[in-house]
């Protein structure tokens, strides 16, 4: 007789196993909210830490982008919660930049308003590449509070480079509170900034970019 979900995934309740089960090489059991948690932050701290994975060629983190990405799915409501819980704990946690990047890319795909306090935070970061991915994740973090976070960062922001990423990350977005704030940046950017962001901006309005100050 064949063993059912819960019975398989007990002979193999390790971080391996959970991984196989992540990325669909398993049947997954029936978990609560606070069994996710626990498996998404015994998985990822694992992966994070780890130099090879057994059957994997090449970085053990690409599975992450995997799992990320098996987590979506529609009807696993708990299960995305979770992930989302961990991947924001967990970028509190780890100080490599690669893996906070890593963390930061996951989070762009997956996170909501449970994300945004972090990501606010990281948007001052004094490293260039965790300031741009945190930019990334907000501009593709559909909550209101993301385009919030957004301008108020914009209107923080004296660099011109950061205003220039920042009034880009508000122009793709849909408010019309955040593409009037990537408008009125304009004047302050630099020649070719300006000349991307009035691209952006035509795209999202269906029309001609606003002039550019000569």
């Amino acid at each position: 007789m064949r063993p059912s979900r819960e019975e398989a995934a007990a002979r193999d309740n390790t971080v391996e196993g959970w991984v196989r089960e992540l990325t669909g090489r398993a049947d997954a059991p029936r978990r609560g909210p606070e069994d996710w948690t626990r498996v998404f932050t015994e998985v990822i701290r694992k992966l994070l830490d780890a130099a090879e994975w057994p059957g994997v060629q090449g970085s053990p983190k690409l599975l992450l982008d995997e799992i990320v990405l098996r987590a979506g799915a529609p009807g696993a409501e708990d299960k995305l919660r979770a992930l989302r819980q961990v991947l924001v704990e967990q970028l509190g946690e780890h100080k490599d930049v690669s893996e906070r990047i890593l963390l930061l890319r996951e989070l762009a795909t997956v996170g909501r308003e449970e994300a945004v306090p972090a990501l606010e935070k990281l948007v001052e970061d004094a490293e260039p590449g965790i300031r741009e991915y945190a930019i990334r994740a907000l501009a593709a973090n559909p909550s209101r509070e993301a385009a919030q976070a957004l301008l108020a960062a914009l209107r923080k922001a004296g660099e011109p480079a950061r205003r220039a990423a920042l009034a880009n990350a508000l122009a793709g977005r849909k408010e019309k509170e955040a593409a009037d704030a990537a408008r009125a940046a304009l004047p302050d950017l630099p020649p070719a900034a300006r000349e991307l962001l009035g691209g952006a901006l035509k795209d999202l309005e269906g029309g001609a970019p606003p002039a550019a100050p000569r």
